[in-house]
């Protein structure tokens, strides 16, 4: 993996594959240089491991919001079935913070405006999804 210092963020930044899809990776810098490679590996592992768990998050936090907040089947925006909210929320970036820490980003495919799902994860906890951006 190719790795570039964003000097005004502090993170290191990576281009990475998760289930076939590119996504982006920004690590914090307190993490050695020599020690990224890996320390990603794990992260993808862990999320790779917690799919299921990171999906029922985001449909637990969040379907229930749009059906009743976003949807207007007359205005041609439907209800969303688990299914096919799930379709529609896809991973675009990982960001690995001090502490093993991590939030993924989501893109929300237009359902809720354009704006990202996020999900942080701690050690021990992963916090419910929430509308950002």
């Amino acid at each position: 993996m190719k790795f570039k210092l964003n000097k005004k963020t502090g993170y290191w930044l990576t281009e990475a594959s998760f289930q076939g899809r590119g996504i982006t990776i920004t690590i914090d810098k307190c993490y050695p240089k020599d020690e990224l490679s890996q320390r990603i590996r794990d992260v993808l592992k862990r999320v790779g491991e917690s799919w299921d768990d990171i999906q029922n998050n985001i449909v637990d936090a969040l379907l229930e919001t749009h059906n009743d907040a976003w949807a207007d089947p007359d205005e041609g925006f439907p209800e969303l079935t688990r299914e096919d909210f799930l379709s529609k929320v896809v991973l675009d970036q990982i960001q690995v913070m001090e502490e093993e820490s991590i939030t993924l980003y989501f893109l929300d495919s237009q359902i809720f405006g354009g704006h990202l799902i996020d999900v942080f994860w701690t050690t021990e906890t992963m916090y419910p999804a929430t509308l950002a951006g």
